[in-house]
C-alpha cells in the first residue's frame, strides 16, 4: 500500500498554517485567528493519526507479503525434491512402481544417474532453482534453458523443462507455457511431471480461449489418470468454466 501524497501534503501545509497562525495569534492576533489555529492543530493531529494507521498497514502488508514467500520457496523446495527423487528412479531403472510411491518414495535411496557431468549439472540447475525461488522468472527461464542446452542428457533436464513451463505459466505468459509444457510431455514421456504437465496445458488452452481444445485435454486426464489429484483438479476446473 502506498501513503497518498495527497495526504503528507495536508499534513505539510495544515502544519505550516497551524504555525504561522500560532505565531500570529500569540504576538495579539485576532480572536478567530486562534479559533481558526487550534481547528488546524486538530486537523494536523487526526491527519498524523491517519498516516500513523496507513504505516501500519503497510507493515503488516509486507508482513504478510514476505511471509507468503517464504511459504512459496517452502513449495518450490518440497516439489523439486520430489521431483529429483523421483526422476532418479525413473532414470535407474528402479522401477515405475517405486518412483510412484508418492511419500512412501521420500524414503528410498535412489542412485544418481552418472552422466559424466554430475557436480556440474547439479550446480547449474540449482543455480537456475535459486532464481526462481527468488521470483525471478525471466532470469530462472534463461538459465534453465542454458542449463539444458549444456546438459541435455542430465537426470535434471525432465525437471528443468517443466520449471521452464511453469516460469511462463505463473507470469501467465500462456503461449509460451503452452509450448514448454507440450515439450515436456514429447521429449521426456516417462517423466513423473507427465501428467502435471496435461493439466497445465489444459489449463493454459483455457486461458487462451481454446476453450474446445482445453477441455478435451482436461476430460482426457480424467480419463487417463482417475482418482489422482491432477484428475481432481481437471474435474474442478471443467465444473468451474462449465457454460
Amino acid at each position: 500500500m502506498r501513503i497518498s501524497n495527497s495526504v503528507l501534503l495536508r499534513i505539510g501545509l495544515a502544519s505550516g498554517a497551524a504555525l504561522i497562525l500560532s505565531s500570529c495569534a500569540s504576538t495579539g492576533g485576532a480572536p478567530s485567528t486562534g479559533n481558526r489555529t487550534v481547528d488546524l492543530l486538530v486537523e494536523t493531529e487526526d491527519l498524523q493519526a491517519e498516516l500513523k494507521q496507513l504505516r501500519n498497514q503497510v507493515e503488516l502488508q509486507q508482513n504478510a507479503m514476505d511471509a507468503l514467500k517464504r511459504r512459496q520457496r517452502e513449495l518450490y523446495d518440497d516439489l523439486d525434491r520430489r521431483l529429483r527423487q523421483r526422476e532418479r528412479l525413473a532414470s535407474t531403472g528402479v522401477g515405475q512402481q517405486q518412483a510412484r510411491l508418492g511419500s512412501q518414495g521420500d524414503d528410498l535411496r535412489p542412485v544418481t544417474e552418472d552422466t559424466g557431468d554430475g557436480d556440474q549439472a547439479q550446480q547449474a540447475y540449482d543455480a537456475a532453482f535459486n532464481l526462481l525461488k527468488q521470483s525471478r522468472y525471466g532470469d530462472s527461464i534463461k538459465s534453465f534453458s542454458e542449463f539444458l542446452e549444456q546438459h541435455p542428457r542430465s537426470q535434471f533436464a525432465p525437471n528443468a523443462q517443466y520449471w521452464i513451463a511453469e516460469a511462463n505459466y505463473v507470469t501467465r505468459e500462456f503461449e509460451a507455457a503452452l509450448v514448454e509444457f507440450q515439450k515436456l510431455i514429447k521429449q521426456y514421456p516417462d517423466s513423473q511431471k507427465y501428467p502435471d504437465a496435461l493439466l497445465k496445458i489444459g489449463y493454459s488452452q483455457l486461458e487462451l480461449g481454446r476453450v474446445d481444445e482445453g477441455r478435451q485435454t482436461l476430460e482426457d486426464l480424467v480419463n487417463q489418470y482417475p482418482g489422482t489429484q491432477v484428475a481432481i483438479s481437471a474435474k474442478r476446473r471443467l465444473e468451474k468454466d462449465n457454460p
